[in-house]
């Protein structure tokens, strides 16, 4: 799952990002966000005036509908879109050198990324290991504690018979049966 949020002027990475992320990731979700912070005095504004144009349009259509004072111009920048902060350069070879820095940055960051989904993969790995080693040991205890279990489970499934024909005399012999199979079921350590 890949999601990558460029500021305007930077659409042109994209493809370079998306191509790059698919060689060295192959699973997983990831999420780029570029943001770009111009020295003070060379952010530039435009209005986009397509969106401002939409924005009128709709008032004269609600025009008589609300009553309401019409919007002050400050209001109207102010609303989302229409005032658009751009980053003008007209260096081509700044624009690339920019471009490239943002790249090379970006390779790095995703280096480290990959580095560190590495490491941890080895210390889950660790973490497996040793939970499969206590498994098995677990798993071989309860075989010797099984070969035990014969003679304690006779015992125990006389003392529950007689125990259940004394409470109930006429019990019937296929419910007895069933009961034992259940109490022999449960007791393997096998299951």
């Amino acid at each position: 799952d890949l999601r990558l949020r460029l500021p305007a002027g930077f659409e042109g990475l994209e493809p370079r990002l998306r191509k790059e992320i698919g060689a060295r990731l192959t699973r997983g979700s990831v999420a780029v966000q570029l943001t770009v912070t111009q020295p003070a005095g060379q952010t530039r504004f435009r209005i986009n005036t397509e969106a401002l144009q939409q924005i009128l349009e709709l008032m004269r259509e609600l025009d008589g509908q609300i009553d309401a004072e019409p919007p002050r111009l400050d209001g109207l920048l102010a609303l989302r879109g229409v005032l658009e902060a751009t980053e003008e350069i007209d260096n081509p070879v700044q624009r690339q050198s920019n471009e490239e820095a943002i790249f090379t940055g970006f390779k790095t960051a995703l280096g480290s990324l990959t580095e560190m989904r590495r490491s941890e993969g080895a210390a889950l790995a660790e973490v497996v290991a040793a939970r499969l080693d206590q498994i098995t040991d677990l798993i071989q205890k309860a075989r010797r504690n099984a070969s035990l279990q014969p003679d304690t489970l006779r015992k125990r499934l006389r003392q529950m018979v007689t125990e259940l024909l004394e409470a109930s005399p006429a019990l019937p012999e296929d419910r007895l049966a069933m009961e034992a199979v259940l109490l022999i079921q449960r007791s393997d350590a096998t299951e």
